[in-house]
């Protein structure tokens, strides 16, 4: 299967809409085993793009944490040694 293909059908998944084996056979011009297989391939390709973003978002929430936690402490000091 050509990786692009796989892709604009992950693109397509991952906006909603709903695609069936018969859609990617009549679009590619493939027979029902290839269409199935690259739509699984597809499908695949989305779930590994939902969980590498849903990584990436725990990522940025715990550096965000440990920023504020950073700045906040380092403000209370501050302010304490003011006073």
């Amino acid at each position: 299967m050509d990786d692009r293909q796989v892709e604009i059908i992950a693109e397509h998944l991952m906006s909603g809409q709903r695609i069936s084996v018969y859609d990617v056979q009549r679009h590619f011009k493939l027979n029902k085993g290839q269409a199935t297989e690259l739509l699984d391939l597809a499908q695949n390709r989305v779930e590994e793009n939902n969980y590498a973003r849903q990584i990436q978002r725990q990522a940025e929430m715990a550096a965000k944490r440990r920023a504020e936690r950073y700045f906040n402490r380092s403000i209370e000091r501050r302010s304490r040694s003011y006073r």
